[in-house]
Parts: C-alpha cells; sequence; structure tokens
C-alpha cells in the first residue's frame, strides 16, 4: 500500500497487481545506519574497486548484488567465490576473483524468483482466500503451493496403498547362514505371487546344495561430511 494505497485492501477488482520489484527497494529504519556506512564506502574517490563476497548460493548474489544497484555502483566489482569459510578456501578465493559476469546469471534467477514471489504469491493468495477462503488466508507461493502439492499427492498413495501377499524361497545351510533366492540380472529376491508356485519351485530342488563360493570381508564407512553448498 506504499506504492498503490489501492492495494491496501483485499478486493478482487484491484487484482491482479504489477509490481516493479526491480525499483521499489527501501531500506529498512533499522539498518539505515550500517547502510551509510557501506554507501559511503562504495562511493568513496579512493574506493577504486569493489570486491564482493556473497553467499555462494543464488540469494547471496542477490542480496550482493540489489545493494549495489539501488546505490548504482558504476564501479568495477570482482567477486570471490568460496563455498566454506576455511582459511585455505578462503585464500584461494581470494587469489582467484571471479568477474560479475560468470555469476550474473544467478542474479538474474533471483530477481525472477522474487518477481514470482510477489506476482504469483501475493496476486493468488489474494485472490484464492477472496474466492475460496471463507474467512480464512489461503497461502499461494512459488515454493509453498507445489510443495504441499507433492505431500498431498504422497499422502493420497499412503492412503491407497493394498499391502499384497507374496512368498519368497529361503535355504539353511549347515553352516548356519540363510540363502535367499533371487531372480536373474537384477539380483534382487524372488518374489512369488501365488505359494504354490514358490512350493512347486522348492519341490522341484535336491534336498542337498553345494556352496560353490563365500566372500566375507569386514569393511569401515566413514561418517559422511557435513553438508556443503
Amino acid at each position: 500500500d506504499e506504492i498503490n494505497p489501492d492495494w491496501k485492501s483485499w478486493k478482487l477488482d484491484v487484482l491482479p497487481f504489477d509490481i516493479d520489484t526491480d525499483n521499489e527497494l527501501k531500506i529498512r529504519t533499522d539498518v539505515k545506519g550500517q547502510f551509510k556506512i557501506v554507501k559511503d564506502l562504495i562511493v568513496a574517490k579512493e574506493t577504486t574497486m569493489i570486491i564482493s563476497m556473497p553467499d555462494a548460493d543464488i540469494e547471496g548474489v542477490k542480496l550482493q548484488f540489489e545493494l549495489l544497484d539501488y546505490i548504482k555502483n558504476k564501479k568495477p566489482v570482482k567477486v570471490v567465490w568460496i563455498k566454506d569459510m576455511t582459511e585455505k578456501t578462503i585464500i584461494k578465493g581470494v587469489n582467484n576473483l571471479l568477474e560479475v559476469r560468470e555469476i550474473e546469471s544467478k542474479y538474474e534467477r533471483g530477481k525472477a524468483r522474487a518477481y514470482l514471489d510477489y506476482h504469483l504469491g501475493m496476486n493468488m493468495s489474494r485472490g484464492a482466500t477472496l474466492t475460496f477462503g471463507n474467512g480464512n488466508l489461503i497461502r499461494f507461493g512459488r515454493c509453498i503451493t507445489p510443495l504441499l502439492s507433492l505431500l498431498v499427492q504422497r499422502e493420497k498413495e499412503i492412503e491407497g496403498f493394498k499391502p499384497v501377499l507374496y512368498f519368497e524361497v529361503s535355504s539353511v545351510y549347515g553352516s548356519g547362514f540363510t540363502g535367499m533366492l533371487i531372480s536373474g540380472e537384477k539380483k534382487d529376491t524372488k518374489r512369488f505371487a501365488v505359494k504354490g508356485e514358490a512350493e512347486g519351485f522348492v519341490n522341484g530342488l535336491s534336498k542337498k546344495g553345494i556352496v560353490k563360493s563365500c566372500k566375507s570381508e569386514e569393511k569401515q564407512t566413514a561418517a559422511p561430511k557435513l553438508f556443503s553448498l
């Protein structure tokens, strides 16, 4: 409603509204002091180049370059692109600065996300609430709606699941271990839909089998590494 007072009231006749997400930015009151410090450093005469060190993802790039665009920075920008904060990685990143063109597609993707959040999310949330809400808020969004759809589909699959009875064939060897009958190339456990088929297969075998090879080994598996971008 700061952009257009008509948008303050939730009415269908003002939808869809169109927001210029590139040019409707403003500085929050609680960070104006910090913003002035950053801006003054960027526009200072002695500053000849900007070194940007965003989080190595779309939103990190968007945050920093949105700021530079807001200030209308015309000075050259180089980018430190690192995915962890270890000393070795930081030094490597500083010594291998990227050009803006190498990451600008991430900035465009971030702006596209923001555009969708406003135009799809806000318009559809208001439209759906006013049309189907019956006094309840219906949230619609670029992420939440597809994710909710997937969850609902999965829940329906679980509710509609029908257990199927099947039978497997196993053999017990004298040394104490058990073997399972597997199916051909896939090497999955062989399953029989009818008990009689499994029994018929067993009856067609001799009562004794020969173990042609047996391999046993002890392995150690390290814990997976921590998640990294």
